[in-house]
């Protein structure tokens, strides 16, 4: 019954919030106002309203922003160095965030592709590559992934070696801003090998429209990245 299905998604929630502390979280405002009132009914009872339908200020703000959240919580729970086999209990909370998402009339996508950003954002490019086959939108997933690279990139030229910055004046003056304006700061691990942004910056330009914006951008800095990392071997560890 639908009374009983939504007392699960209210167990599901709460269990995520108590298993990945996460703060300032209203379960129930996450339900609309029949599914909360059924909560306080005996379980039989039929809802009022239709269930099907989301209501607008909900779907735009908090249940997409738990799941986002959660998504967050549960990707960063993952140990430094281990090993995919070893992921199913981080999987199976992502399947459930999922299976949330889908019930509440979410688009899946962009818990999909929120879990691809927040795994490269921790340099953890192998999981984002096996997660990253999972989404449609490819397009808006290469914008973002070019973002990350920037971030990575402005790393290396100004944060990471002085010496780095003359670098930025091979890139055509727009890029150049462009990577200015992008803050590597906002990464969990904004220093993996360089060959893993090299690998980044090629994903995203099969991503991204040819001839687009976006894809000129992400060809200027896998340019300027692969020379970094032909001028100096080391480069291609953990700098």
């Amino acid at each position: 019954m639908a009374s009983v299905r939504h007392h699960l998604f209210l167990a599901t929630v709460a269990r995520t919030v108590v298993c990945f502390a996460m703060r300032s979280v209203r379960p129930l405002s996450l339900f609309t106002p029949s599914v909360r009132k059924a909560f306080f009914q005996d379980l039989h009872s039929p809802l009022v309203a239709p269930t099907t339908t989301v209501s607008p200020s909900l779907k735009s703000s908090p249940q997409r922003s738990f799941l986002l959240r959660a998504a967050s919580a549960v990707i960063q729970s993952i140990p430094d160095g281990a090993a995919p086999e070893t992921l199913s209990w981080q999987f199976g909370w992502l399947e459930r965030l999922l299976d949330l998402a889908w019930n509440w009339g979410e688009d899946l996508d962009v818990v999909r592709r929120h879990c691809v950003c927040e795994l490269y954002s921790g340099g953890q490019d192998t999981f984002a590559e096996e997660v990253t086959p999972a989404v449609k939108n490819r397009a808006e997933l290469g914008s973002q992934l070019l973002v990350i690279a920037g971030q990575r990139v402005h790393h290396l030229l100004f944060m990471n070696d002085a010496s780095m910055a003359s670098r930025v004046a091979e890139l055509p003056p727009h890029v150049s801003n462009w990577l200015r304006a992008q803050d590597p700061k906002v990464l969990r691990l904004c220093n993996p090998p360089i060959s893993q942004t090299i690998s980044l910056l090629d994903r995203a330009m099969n991503y991204l429209p040819e001839d687009s914006h976006d894809q000129e951008i992400a060809i200027s800095l896998s340019e300027v990245v692969h020379k970094m990392a032909s001028s100096q071997p080391n480069s291609l560890h953990n700098t």
